[in-house]
């Protein structure tokens, strides 16, 4: 029997364009489903941490215990996405915020500049409600998801100017992850999310910004006197 060689080639890659075009729907499915949900839930009195799958992954409320948190992460988003949600956020009000986005965007190859530019609407955004705002470094990656070393540090400095204008707390966090240059090989299994070891060691650097939680605090005490709650 002789195989036809050329049939089989088709099918191999119309086989692979299916898994292709499922793993898009699913992507976009998963979104989808993820942002309708939030946006039927309030995150008032709480202190929100809004991003991408870095977000969205950590079981924030038992990391930080002690403090009411809501989790705003929607996997696979890049900064115009996290963006477009920080508006209706404002709308329903919070205790804090702390933020993380932008590696999307490098991973799709946008340069630092470009990404600078959607981060600065963000972050500017974030910091018009009157609640203390943090905005997290991108983290370092590894192999096989690979972000330009320098891309990311330019990206980084471009933050922490921006955090300083508009008044967040610009927050490091690249440097508790960064060895040689990538992601530690302990705080993930792919190179880009982190594991269960790189989730505490990042709930335990946010645990640690004693100012901003103080600041949490205050801005709830202001709030309680401002509805007659606290005299």
């Amino acid at each position: 029997m002789k195989l036809n060689l050329g049939k089989i080639k088709f099918s191999v890659t119309r086989a692979q364009g299916n898994v292709k075009d499922y793993r898009t729907w699913k992507k976009g499915w998963i979104h989808s489903h993820r942002k309708s949900m939030l946006q039927k839930l309030d995150p008032l009195g709480r202190v929100v941490l809004l991003g991408d799958s870095l977000v969205m992954n950590g079981e924030w409320s038992e990391l930080l215990p002690g403090h009411r948190v809501a989790n705003r992460g929607i996997g696979g988003e890049t900064v115009d996405q996290v963006a477009e949600r920080v508006e209706e956020l404002l709308k329903q009000g919070f205790s804090g915020l702390i933020g993380m986005a932008g590696v999307n965007n490098l991973l799709k190859g946008e340069k630092p500049r470009i990404v600078g530019e959607q981060l600065k609407d963000l972050i500017s955004t974030a910091c018009s409600h009157h609640a203390p705002v943090a905005w997290c470094s991108i983290l370092p990656t590894g192999p096989p998801r690979t972000v330009s070393h320098s891309q990311i540090i330019e990206t980084n400095a471009i933050i922490e100017e921006l955090c300083l204008r508009y008044g967040a707390e610009y927050w490091d966090v690249y440097s508790e992850f960064c060895i040689d240059g990538i992601l530690a090989k302990n705080c993930s299994e792919d190179g880009l999310h982190l594991n269960g070891n790189g989730y505490l060691i990042f709930s335990e650097f946010i645990l640690k910004q004693n100012q901003y939680w103080e600041n949490v605090a205050l801005g709830e005490r202001k709030d309680s006197v401002r509805n007659g709650n606290l005299q």
